[in-house]
């Protein structure tokens, strides 16, 4: 509803994570910057870690987009769920297309060295992504580490970025993470936004859907929503929505700090902001995962909305009409 009245091109506070609304925040540059890097020294592990809703997934999706470019890089990705070490073996295999039927964990190892070795004659290298890492027992961190020892000619045939939560940090710097910890050759925490980024942020995706200063936003009014979103990217996307769709409803065209306020405590009194500002430090694996689910079901709920805002407009301009006639 609320793109009809500004006039813009789409939704610019989708949670559903798009390359093409990737803002290149300072912190966010360096996260790149890691990642090429990694990929310039060819073996390895590369470690990205963030709390819930910072643009961890964003951030490998724009680099994914950037690798399928070239044509030296065989990339995959795999969501780690739990995976105990023959599961990996299989999943992995699975994500670069080889057969896993009937195959016993001895074999597929043997096929997916032959896999590397294969693209190592073509001058392609193997990438795979592992997301939500977190999750992964011992054992099966132990399997990948394995898997890296395959080289030839004093050359690494399987690198990996490792992608997860920030509760990652703690499990590789356990003592028996040693082996693993040192083959990692760069590691990035993601932080949320500062209080200048989070105003850019809001800004570049307005601006992505052709945003010309309707509705305008006064300094007071970015200082708001940083105070509440504590910069999180997740968050700002939730709360902008719901603040666009506010003072669409109110026909609102300058957003001030009386404006986002009283947003805020329409989430207040829905009890939200304690569970969007908690602390992921602070939470288990089935927290995070829960806020996620809340985060998802709001964006729903705000969606449903606006279609059901959409449904009386229809029935009052039917009604107008009616009593012109």
């Amino acid at each position: 509803m609320y793109e009809e009245v500004y006039k813009l091109s789409g939704n610019p506070f989708k949670l559903t994570p798009n390359p093409e609304f990737f803002y290149p925040s300072r912190i966010h540059k360096k996260v790149m910057a890691y990642l090429q890097y990694g990929l310039e020294q060819g073996d390895g592990f590369i470690v990205v870690t963030g709390n819930v809703g910072t643009g961890k997934t964003t951030i490998i999706q724009t680099l994914t987009n950037e690798l399928e470019k070239e044509n030296d890089i065989i990339l995959s990705q795999i969501t780690s769920t739990q995976l105990t070490e023959g599961e990996l073996i299989r999943m992995v295999s699975v994500s670069f297309g080889l057969p896993i039927n009937k195959l016993s964990k001895a074999a597929l190892i043997k096929n997916l060295e032959n896999f590397l070795r294969e693209q190592s004659h073509n001058h392609k290298r193997v990438l795979l992504i592992v997301d939500e890492v977190q999750n992964m027992p011992k054992r099966s961190l132990e399997e990948l580490r394995m898997l890296s020892n395959f080289q030839e000619q004093g050359r690494q045939l399987f690198q990996s970025f490792l992608v997860g939560q920030q509760q990652f940090k703690k499990i590789i710097n356990r003592a028996d993470m040693e082996q693993l910890r040192q083959r990692v050759i760069a590691s990035y925490h993601l932080d949320p936004l500062d209080i200048d980024d989070t105003k850019n942020y809001i800004e570049y995706r307005l601006e992505c859907v052709g945003w010309q200063r309707d509705p305008e936003f006064d300094a007071a009014a970015y200082d708001k929503i940083f105070s509440f979103s504590q910069g999180v990217p997740r968050i700002i996307n939730i709360f902008c929505g719901r603040l666009l769709l506010y003072a669409a409803l109110e026909d609102i065209h300058t957003i001030t700090e009386e404006v986002v306020s009283n947003v805020i405590s329409e989430f207040a009194d829905e009890n939200m902001q304690k569970k969007f500002i908690a602390r992921s430090d602070k939470k288990s694996d089935i927290d995070n995962v829960s806020d996620t689910n809340r985060l998802d079901a709001m964006d729903k709920r705000l969606r449903i909305m606006e279609r059901k805002l959409k449904r009386i407009e229809v029935s009052v301009d039917t009604l107008v009409d009616d009593f012109n006639l």
